[in-house]
C-alpha cells in the first residue's frame, strides 16, 4: 500500500497487455476515470503515457461522477467500433484505503 499510484498503474498495465498477448506498442488508446482529488499525480493518464513511452491516438481521462469508469469503457468501445483505435485499455488507479479522506469530504458535504 505504500507504492504510488503511478507504480501500481504501470505494473498493472504492463501485466494486462502481456496477458492479452500484446505489447505496449500495440496500445493506441488509454481511457480512464479521473483519479480522486487526493491522488498526488496530476494529469495521471498523460504521465502514464509518457512514462511508458506510448504513442497513442486517444488518451482520455474523464469525470462523470459515479459513472466515470462506465463512461470510460463506453467511450473506448465506441472508439474501437468506429476504427479510431485498435487496442484500447480502460483502467483506473486509486489508493483510497491509505488516505484520510475526512478532511476532503468535510468540505464537500
Amino acid at each position: 500500500y505504500k507504492r504510488p499510484e503511478r507504480d501500481l498503474a504501470t505494473d498493472v498495465l504492463r501485466e494486462a497487455v502481456s496477458t492479452a498477448g500484446l505489447s505496449l506498442d500495440d496500445v493506441d488508446g488509454i481511457y480512464m476515470p479521473k483519479p480522486r482529488a487526493w491522488t498526488p499525480q496530476g494529469f495521471f493518464s498523460t504521465f502514464l503515457t509518457h512514462r511508458l513511452g506510448l504513442e497513442l491516438k486517444r488518451n482520455l481521462e474523464m469525470y462523470t461522477g459515479g459513472t466515470s469508469s462506465a463512461s470510460a469503457f463506453r467511450t473506448a468501445v465506441q472508439d474501437v467500433r468506429a476504427g479510431n483505435v485498435e487496442v484500447a485499455v480502460v483502467m483506473a488507479a486509486e489508493r483510497s484505503s491509505i488516505h484520510d479522506t475526512d478532511e476532503y469530504f468535510e468540505y464537500i458535504l
